[in-house]
């Protein structure tokens, strides 16, 4: 079974008069040897739960999970029949 990696790059929240604050998590998802993931689910939940957001990643690995409230997210990346990879408690501020 191969494994999953990932890199994930925070981009904060901001604030401008009349606009909802927000931000996303965006990554590149990798196996172990470093060649990317096509179509691995990106699910980001917050905790303690209360939603849910999905991406999926293209065919460079990339993903990005965008417009996400400011909070605390485990991470959990879900390709095929490799090992499920998750990453807790990553904050969008």
């Amino acid at each position: 079974m191969r494994k999953l990696g990932i890199a994930t790059f925070l981009i904060g929240a901001g604030l401008a008069v009349g606009q909802t604050i927000s931000g996303s998590i965006t990554g590149v998802i990798t196996d172990t040897s470093g060649v990317a993931v096509e179509a691995a689910t990106v699910q980001a939940t917050t905790n303690p739960p209360t939603g849910t957001h999905r991406a999926v990643s293209d065919k460079t690995g990339k993903y990005n999970l965008a417009g996400l409230p400011p909070g605390t997210y485990d991470l959990q990346v879900v390709a095929g029949s490799m090992q499920t990879f998750t990453k807790k408690a990553v904050e969008v501020k």
